[in-house]
């Protein structure tokens, strides 16, 4: 949108501590768009993406009918991603002692506090569907210049990353190009 000669727009949200080229990007496609990109989650340290991670273990992070099934085999080798889902199932097991599922709960944490995340480099944001709706040329541009990690299940954020990306240098043939996506 387009007020008194210029554009609305850019990134708001939980960016401090993301690198600085991931949110030159968000800023600059949102600029150029006349939107606002609404960053609901960036940076992370080893708690808060542990805590994350037990939050979603077997909901948003499920793929393929496997707990934590996102997470590929470097990031979360199979036996780490088995003992994951053994502690989280025994946190949740009503059958167990509240120490005991105290216990596992708090052993998912120790354990997921080891796992590999584009989160604690700084190097991922997750978005608000709300502010980058699927099909929009904004959600296209992103998706071509950033790793997409597609949580299914997850019906309120996107999770993007620069893992095997090297963003754009922004400049008017950019925008040209992002203007031509469709």
């Amino acid at each position: 949108m387009t007020i008194g000669g210029t554009k609305k727009g850019g990134v708001t949200g939980k960016i401090i501590g993301v690198e600085k080229p991931l949110t030159n990007f968000l800023e600059e496609v949102g600029k150029h768009l006349g939107i606002t990109i609404e960053v609901s989650s960036g940076l992370r340290d080893k708690a808060e993406q542990a805590n994350a991670m037990y939050d979603r273990w077997c909901t948003k992070l499920k793929k393929n009918n496997i707990c934590g099934g996102i997470y590929g085999t470097q990031t979360l080798p199979t036996k780490d991603r088995d003992k994951l889902t053994e502690h989280y199932n025994n946190s949740k097991d009503l059958k167990k002692a509240l120490k005991e599922r105290s216990d596992a709960k708090a052993e998912f944490i120790k354990l997921a506090k080891t796992t590999k995340s584009t989160h604690l480099l700084g190097k991922a944001v997750d978005v608000t569907r709300a502010s980058v709706p699927i099909n929009s040329k904004c959600f296209k541009i992103m998706k071509k210049y950033l790793r997409h990690a597609s949580e299914k299940k997850n019906e309120t954020i996107w999770h993007f990353d620069t893992r095997g990306k090297i963003l754009p240098t922004i400049n008017e043939a950019t925008k040209k190009q992002w203007d031509a996506i469709v």
